[in-house]
């Protein structure tokens, strides 16, 4: 996969870590995580194939939005990064008003 230290991403296991790896192993990586420090992550639980996969381009973290392959081409279910993920995403509940009073619980 292409780096993603840009713009605070982050990879686990990393990039450096992945060019290490068997072919076989980058073809199955474990509970795959991509990340943006402040934004959130994406976890793709059990084994994920990364090979070739050009993750700046797949993938978009931005506050409160998530984007994984937004950009036209996207693989067949259950291939690359289109299957299953966790999201984890931060976001800002903005100044308190009534039409948020369902997010206050959340925010406590």
């Amino acid at each position: 996969p292409e780096s993603m230290e840009q713009e605070g991403y982050y990879c686990k296991p990393r990039i450096d870590q992945l060019a290490r790896l068997t072919e076989h192993q980058v073809a199955n990586v474990e509970d795959f995580e991509v990340g943006r420090h402040g934004c959130g992550r994406l976890l793709w639980p059990g084994p994920t194939d990364v090979r070739q996969l050009d993750l700046p381009s797949i993938v978009n973290i931005e506050p409160g939005h998530v984007t994984v392959y937004g950009g036209g081409y996207k693989p067949e279910q259950g291939e690359g990064l289109n299957k299953t993920c966790h999201v984890d995403i931060k976001v800002s509940l903005g100044k308190q008003n009534p039409s948020n009073k369902h997010l206050q619980k959340v925010k406590e």
